[in-house]
């Protein structure tokens, strides 16, 4: 495991789209991690979460740059 630890690496992939419970009016989204990446017989070398640019939430969404609602997750392996 590359980061086993949240409080040190948070690795949040939450959508930064949608932080709060019903897109934009309800309660806070907890902002933690969502997406993880599993593999055998290869060895994690990296491992952090990616979003291009600052993603606005909704509903000033519609001019972001990242495609996604979430943050993905690139890994570097050594296999």
């Amino acid at each position: 495991m590359v980061h086993p630890n949240p409080l040190t690496v948070p690795g949040n992939t939450w959508s930064p789209v949608y932080p709060k419970h019903n897109g934009s009016t309800g309660a806070d989204e907890p902002q933690d991690r969502i997406d993880f990446v599993y593999a055998t017989r290869a060895t994690p070398l990296s491992s952090a979460a990616v979003v291009l640019g600052t993603p606005a939430p909704v509903p000033d969404h519609a001019g972001n740059e990242w495609p996604s609602d979430h943050a993905a997750v690139v890994t570097r392996f050594r296999v």
